[in-house]
């Protein structure tokens, strides 16, 4: 099935919208064609982010997980934490709170040094 828009009988201004087989579209001309919505399938960060696994530790958290995500993938350096990115090549990281806050305290004082 597709919604089209034909242009109405002489004498009427405007559109009509209608919902026609597609049989019926090739036989009869119309204005414009719109095809059916089809939803989107989830993206890949949505489904790691609901599985709630610290892609870090590999725990299974009780509390909602957080993104860690770096500028470019250049700036990855040697820390332990890097290694599933790189394997990934993603510039994100599912992590628990704990891995976060591990994570967040090694670069600062990385930083500082």
């Amino acid at each position: 099935m597709l919604a089209v828009f034909s242009e109405w009988p002489s004498g009427k201004v405007g559109f009509d919208i209608s919902i026609v087989s597609m049989e019926e579209c090739k036989t009869k001309s119309y204005t414009d064609v719109i095809n059916e919505y089809k939803p989107y399938k989830k993206k890949e960060l949505w489904k790691r982010l609901e599985s709630n696994v610290c892609e870090y530790c590999g725990t299974k958290s009780e509390n909602p997980c957080r993104i860690f995500t770096i500028r470019r993938l250049k700036e990855l350096r040697d820390e332990p934490w890097a290694e599933p990115m790189r394997a990934m090549r993603r510039k994100t990281l599912v992590v628990c709170p704990t891995c976060y806050n591990l994570i967040l305290y090694s670069r600062s004082i990385k930083r500082n040094d």
